[in-house]
């Protein structure tokens, strides 16, 4: 079977776990610290906050920001459910907005008309722009209309390590940037995450608030100020995204090369629409549009028949139940990828004859 991910793991990893469990210090430490300092100077970032998880770091965020009741949050239709659950949990009003289809992130047409129609009924609000499979979204575009009407932006950069938007590395000059390092990342911690922020004291609060709340006092101990939670990522984990950090550049390259390769076998059938090759991207998944006819659950089973393994891309809310009351309007894009979008093997392991075997075998499913 050829797999559509595989986490890429080897022996100098084994081994950078291995000395931290002997090393009986397991929790938040030095390896956490080391790993945080690494990652600042990866990013070209202020200040980076390592948790447990991507949807950890969207959480916390919020949190850091008092967003509630009276605030709107606007998320992309298109992407995992993660980005609007944690809207969800605190209780914040979510509005969707479609898609672009060349680079499936966040249409900033749609978002413009979302924000004319919706703005004036909120106190506060706010914007998760994905960086859907490590796409850089369209910044300049989206920060002009959160200039112009007082909108907060916190990236979902969960795919995006290492993506680049105007030469610059995403995360590096942003008040709030979330990272996942689940185990389809181009780098993971098993499970794992981390926050960029240009700011020291948003970089405070987030600290104190995936311990708990606490922060030193002046006696030399420890005082809660805010009620906080437990998302801070273990030595065990750092220590293994340390090691894989060191490869990160090596392994941008070997996707963007696999991608050029799906661009020469699958470029020329007009029966895919393929993503947009946009400057920066770092290719954390690939995802093709299937023809109008075509199913993307139905390729799913015929691919797996012939010995690969492919995917749905991402979700559209707005077809969840958990989000089916919401506003589902002018979310065409969105929609269509949900139900025409794959997602198809792209991971260190293959090589330029795999991928030619796996378009071969797309194509003929499709045309079965």
């Amino acid at each position: 079977m050829i797999k559509l991910s595989r986490p890429n793991i080897n022996d100098s990893d084994v081994a950078a776990v291995t000395d931290v469990l002997y090393s009986e210090s397991l929790v938040q430490g030095v390896q956490v610290k080391s790993f945080e300092d690494e990652l600042k100077a990866f990013i070209s970032s202020e200040n980076i906050v390592a948790v447990t998880s991507g949807t950890a770091a969207l959480h916390l965020c919020l949190m850091e920001l008092n967003v509630g009741p009276d605030d709107v949050v606007y998320i992309p239709d298109y992407t995992f459910v993660a980005t609007a659950n944690v809207a969800r949990v605190v209780k914040a009003n979510i509005v969707l907005v479609d898609v672009d289809l060349d680079s499936y992130c966040l249409s900033p047409e749609a978002f413009s008309k979302r924000v004319a129609e919706t703005r004036h009924k909120y106190e506060k609000a706010y914007v998760i722009p994905v960086m859907e499979f490590g796409c850089p979204i369209k910044s300049v575009d989206i920060s002009a209309i959160c200039h112009s009407e007082n909108i907060e932006i916190i990236e979902d950069a969960a795919c995006a390590l290492g993506a680049q938007s105007d030469g610059n590395k995403i995360g590096s000059n942003s008040r709030y940037s979330c990272f996942s390092f689940h185990p389809r990342k181009t780098v993971t911690t098993g499970e794992g995450g981390f926050i960029a922020t240009n700011d020291e004291n948003i970089a405070a609060n987030l600290r104190s608030l995936r311990n708990h709340g606490l922060k030193p006092d002046d006696k030399g101990g420890y005082c809660c100020e805010k009620a906080g939670l437990n998302y801070r990522l273990t030595d065990i984990a750092a220590a293994l995204g340390r090691s894989q950090l060191k490869r990160l550049p090596d392994s941008l390259q070997t996707r963007k090369q696999l991608a050029a390769f799906y661009y020469e076998y699958l470029g020329s059938n007009k029966k895919f629409r393929l993503p947009a090759d946009i400057p920066g991207h770092s290719w954390q998944s690939f995802v093709v549009q299937l023809p109008p006819d075509r199913l993307n659950l139905d390729i799913i089973k015929k691919m797996k028949d012939k010995g690969i393994e492919t995917s749905i891309g991402a979700y559209s809310l707005s077809l969840q139940p958990a989000y089916a009351s919401l506003d589902d309007t002018e979310l065409v894009n969105s929609k269509h990828l949900a139900r025409h979008g794959l997602a198809i093997p792209l991971c260190h392991t293959l090589c330029e004859e795999d991928i030619k075997n796996i378009s071969t075998s797309l194509i003929n499913s499709v045309e079965e």
